[in-house]
């Protein structure tokens, strides 16, 4: 969502690609860090699952899985440690101050695209286009 679904996002972060990588990132779940890679939507989307199944191991919740792809993983065990498993709470009540609208609002901003994605011709009557 961070790249609008843009294959070739550049963040002033050195993110890269669809998925946002960093070069440390890719290295841990790429297993290439190389632009090129990270640019390459299949790559970069297998690299993102098993980011998000690393994330789903050590927080045991999707919701908190998804918002460590934008918060981090050991953002979301303090959160986690705060609330448990209780998301909403953690989105109304967690006060960090890297959880901002972005983290605070990732889970529902996925939700929203997964939606779409699975039913394109409700949102989009009007068909789609290149």
């Amino acid at each position: 969502m961070e790249s609008s679904f843009q294959h070739n996002a550049h963040s002033s972060a050195g993110a890269l690609g669809i998925w946002q990588f960093t070069a440390g990132a890719a290295r841990m779940f790429m297993g290439n860090a190389s632009a090129a890679a990270r640019l390459d939507p299949i790559a970069s989307t297998y690299g993102a699952a098993r980011y998000l199944s690393h994330a789903y191991d050590k927080l045991g919740s999707w919701p908190l899985a998804v918002t460590s792809y934008n918060h981090g993983i050991s953002g979301m065990l303090r959160a986690k440690d705060l609330f448990g498993h209780d998301f909403p709470r953690i989105v109304k009540e967690y006060d960090h101050p890297l959880f901002g609208f972005a983290s605070r609002n990732y889970y529902a901003e996925f939700l929203a695209a997964r939606d779409i994605a699975s039913q394109p011709e409700r949102f989009f009557p009007e068909g789609l286009s290149n």
